[in-house]
């Protein structure tokens, strides 16, 4: 019993992170999203709250776009994890920063 309950759950992880829904970026187009949201903060998209405005998302899938005319990258899914994903990196960094003198 306890294996079939092992397999379902393997099962389910499995299906939600298959090579096919993941994205994996190259790093120029990496360095082209540092880039685009290095301009959107130069003109103007970044509100009083430390949050982009709405529509970032697309301004960065077009900016992305210009510069890497195959790229299948979008602005919901793709775009919006990688930001994710390097907020949840820097927090962790800031925070052993602070623990252990780190860089002081």
């Amino acid at each position: 019993m306890n294996s079939q309950a092992s397999s379902i759950k393997a099962s389910k992880k499995s299906s939600n992170s298959t090579p096919s829904t993941q994205k994996m970026w190259i790093p120029e187009e990496k360095q082209t999203l540092l880039n685009g949201l290095k301009e959107l903060c130069a003109n103007g998209w970044r509100a009083d709250n430390e949050t982009f405005r709405p529509g970032h998302l697309m301004e960065l899938e077009q900016y992305i776009h210009k510069y890497h005319p195959k790229s299948a990258l979008k602005g919901g899914p793709h775009i919006k994890n990688k930001m994710r994903y390097w907020k949840k990196c820097y927090r962790i960094i800031a925070l052993l920063k602070t623990q252990s003198g780190l860089g002081v």
